[in-house]
């Protein structure tokens, strides 16, 4: 009999590749979604949909109790508001709600996969080691970062909770809209470089992101936190190379200073903010932007899953464009 897994932020990047990989491993998959979610993406005709509303707490407890779900990932949240407290409600609050009804109605899941993320960590530069690992004192840069690390901190705090927290770093792929700005930017003849030093980045493609999830389901090492990331570190630079090479562009070098940066990104606030939007490029993003590493240690993740990627950056660029360009992103 195939267990019953609810993957909540179903119609998000992740989310959907979440739902592809989990059926394909013969779990019975609800997605969970609200009203408004497009399922655009969700075309399994083996999906069950669940439409949740973490706000009303009634019908969250009613679903919850009635399916009793084998496994859980809570993939649902925000990664861009402009309001510290709208993080923390969605990113925080709608988890505590979720463990407070698994505990006390006693339908706590084999596994509960929190989608957490590298930001709840902070960067490497405060390291001495230049590695963030799972003892390195956290120091979120971002309000999205805080909010995921008080997601961490309230699974922490349980007791008879079995619990897994993945930590990506920056995740890439088909269908994703964020660092998609930067292939847009590349296709138009720019690099854009921010601040007069070079970054150093990790990696992880979407489709290694979310096998290795599914592997975590069924851990019997509980109550865990793990960074994922493809293994290799690569710059700024190297990035723009692989696009530029995927897409067979020419470009232009820009480097912007933090300052004029954070100009842009308030103006960029300010003018989509008439139009009700809040735009990638945003004050709290400057302060990732500006820091040097996102380097972190995927030791333990290789140990207990034996995880390999199997997509490599230039692969995965590669890969990427000719999504974007089949669906007229490009």
């Amino acid at each position: 009999m195939s267990k019953k897994l609810l993957i909540t932020g179903s119609s998000g990047f992740i989310g959907g590749f979440l739902v592809e990989a989990a059926i394909a491993r013969g779990y019975e998959v609800y997605a969970g979604l609200r009203k408004t979610s497009s399922k655009k993406y969700l075309t399994n005709p083996e999906t069950k949909f669940l439409v949740m509303e973490f706000e009303n707490e009634e019908l969250l407890r009613k679903q919850l109790v009635e399916h009793k779900f084998d496994y859980i990932i809570h993939n649902a949240g925000v990664t861009k508001t402009k309001k510290e407290e709208t993080y923390l409600k969605i990113n925080a609050g709608y988890l505590q709600s979720m463990v407070d009804i698994l505990s006390s109605e006693n339908v706590v899941p084999t596994n509960f996969i929190y989608m957490s993320s590298i930001a709840a960590r902070g960067p490497a530069d405060y390291t001495e080691t230049g590695l963030v690992t799972n003892d390195t004192p956290p120091q979120p840069v971002t309000n999205y970062g805080k909010s995921k690390l008080a997601g961490e901190r309230i699974l922490e705090a349980t007791t008879n909770f079995s619990y897994t927290i993945i930590r990506p770093t920056i995740v890439y792929g088909p269908r994703e809209k964020d660092l998609y700005t930067v292939f847009e930017l590349v296709k138009k003849g720019l690099e854009l470089y921010v601040g007069s030093h070079k970054q150093s980045l990790t990696f992880i493609h979407v489709k290694d992101l979310v096998q290795v999830i599914i592997d975590a389901l069924s851990t019997t090492r509980k109550r865990a936190a793990y960074f994922v990331a493809d293994g290799d570190v690569y710059s700024s630079e190297e990035l723009n190379g692989f696009i530029k090479e995927a897409l067979g562009k020419k470009t232009m070098k820009l480097r912007l200073p933090i300052g004029l940066i954070k100009v842009v990104a308030a103006i960029s606030e300010s003018v989509n903010g008439i139009f009700g939007n809040y735009p990638p490029l945003n004050r709290d993003k400057v302060n990732e932007l500006k820091c040097q590493s996102w380097v972190i240690d995927t030791s333990l993740i290789q140990e207990d899953f034996n995880f390999a990627p199997r997509i490599r950056l230039p692969d995965g660029i590669r890969d990427t464009v000719k999504w974007y360009k089949q669906n007229n992103w490009l």
